[in-house]
């Protein structure tokens, strides 16, 4: 970025803002129905929301801190951190949101969830929302955005959440993020 910039909250709410009505769905939803076995929470069903977030257009703070041209994509990394059984360090939880994507008006740095301060399980103070795309692009507890010249390999990239043509062959592996396939129609009964 040409000029880094560290916002505070405070300053993050007198930005302007947009909102949007989102579902989010789970990468894993379903995962505990495939008839081969995969790592990861075993979800049935219901990994699935719907919420109106309100946030800062995320075009409108490239715009504040005038990313250069050379990049590629935008890091975003979450407070959440832990250890993973491949790296012998703790982690924090990091996903990339291509160039062309975060540039668009429907992408937002969410500072509520239904008209009220993000609740912490859902990633206050700040949660990407990235109209759809699966669950883990929406990265929750954002304490960084870097712009990057390459694209990302960070192991919830290019590890997890990826499709693999071979099984453990990691070499090829696409990443997930956006929908693919056929859509689902959820209906919820009366409360």
């Amino acid at each position: 970025m040409e000029k880094p910039l560290n916002f505070t909250y405070e300053q993050l709410k007198q930005m302007p803002m947009i909102e949007r009505y989102v579902t989010i769905e789970c990468s894993g939803n379903k995962r505990a129905l495939l008839t081969s076995p995969t790592p990861g929470e075993q979800w049935q069903t219901g990994a699935v929301g719907n919420a109106k977030w309100t946030g800062v257009p995320l075009a409108y703070l490239l715009d504040q801190v005038k990313v250069k041209a050379s990049a590629v994509e935008l890091v975003f990394t979450g407070f959440d951190s832990g250890l993973r059984p491949d790296m012998d360090r703790p982690v924090n939880f990091e996903r990339s949101l291509p160039m062309d994507k975060a540039l668009l008006n429907e992408c937002i740095l969410a500072l509520k969830m239904n008209d009220e301060p993000i609740p912490h399980k859902h990633g206050f103070p700040l949660r990407l929302i990235v109209p759809g795309w699966y669950g883990m692009a929406h990265v929750k507890w954002v304490s960084q955005i870097t712009a990057t010249s390459l694209p990302f390999k960070g192991p919830f990239q290019a590890i997890d959440y990826v499709y693999l043509t071979n099984e453990g062959d990691y070499s090829n592996a696409g990443v997930s993020g956006q929908f693919h396939g056929t859509w689902r129609l959820y209906l919820a009964g009366p409360r």
